[in-house]
């Protein structure tokens, strides 16, 4: 599971950042600029969060597409610090270190096997698995 969700968490943060900032952008520009018809993929292709209009855009919806990246992008960022806060507090809160061993424990320890110099690929030459790692009792 732990697996699974540092593969993926990452991917599903960025994603949700972006739709927010996008969600906050558009309304945002809808309410900067009422006239213009946000849902329509005219108005989307030409105007998109922290991105400058395409030249020739009138002086007013391009103030409007300035504010509204802004607040998109101040959005995108306290919502990504709300992330890592909320990560650091799980951490904080659910990560638990091993208890370890105390003075009077016996711990295995691994032995060191010496290993002749053998040719490459000369199976023959190195020692048997039983030999020289057993561990302390």
């Amino acid at each position: 599971m732990n697996n699974a969700l540092s593969r993926v968490g990452p991917q599903l943060a960025t994603a949700l950042i972006f739709i927010v900032a996008n969600s906050i952008f558009f309304s945002t520009l809808g309410d900067l600029a009422p006239d213009l018809d946000t849902s329509s993929e005219a108005v989307r292709s030409r105007f998109s969060p922290l991105n400058a209009p395409a030249d020739g855009t009138d002086l007013e919806l391009v103030a409007a597409s300035a504010d509204a990246s802004n607040d998109a992008f101040r959005a995108g960022m306290l919502l990504a610090a709300g992330l890592l806060a909320g990560g650091a507090v799980v951490s904080a809160a659910g990560v638990r270190n091993p208890p370890r061993a105390h003075d009077g424990d016996r711990v295995a320890v691994p032995v060191a096997v010496n290993i002749p110099n053998c040719a490459p690929l000369d199976v023959d030459c190195l020692p048997d698995e039983g030999a020289g790692s057993s561990a302390a009792a």
